[in-house]
C-alpha cells in the first residue's frame, strides 16, 4: 500500500493533476492596509517636470528692434553730419 503524502492533504488513490483541478489562490485584499510611511533612509521620488520652453518670438523681435535702433542711429548721425538737424 502506498501512503499518502502528509503535506498534500489527499487520500491515497485520489491522485489528480494540480494544474487542471486546483484554482489559483485568492489574491490578498490590501485595501485596509495603511501605506508605509517613508523612513529616514528613503528619499522621495523625483518630480519629473517638462522642460521650460521660452517663447519663440523673443529672439526675432529682439533682432528687429536692434536693427531698427541701428538704422535710426545711422539716420540721425547722417542728418547731424549734413547739418539738417
Amino acid at each position: 500500500m502506498v501512503d499518502a503524502d502528509p503535506t498534500s492533504g489527499r487520500a491515497p488513490g485520489n491522485e489528480r493533476d494540480d494544474a487542471e483541478t486546483d484554482s489559483p489562490p485568492p489574491l490578498a485584499d490590501l485595501t485596509d492596509r495603511p501605506s508605509p510611511a517613508p523612513g529616514p533612509l528613503t528619499k522621495p521620488a523625483p518630480v519629473v517636470r517638462p522642460p521650460r520652453q521660452r517663447a519663440r518670438w523673443i529672439v526675432p523681435v529682439t533682432v528687429v528692434l536692434v536693427l531698427a535702433a541701428v538704422a535710426a542711429g545711422i539716420i540721425v548721425w547722417q542728418a547731424a553730419q549734413s547739418g539738417i538737424a
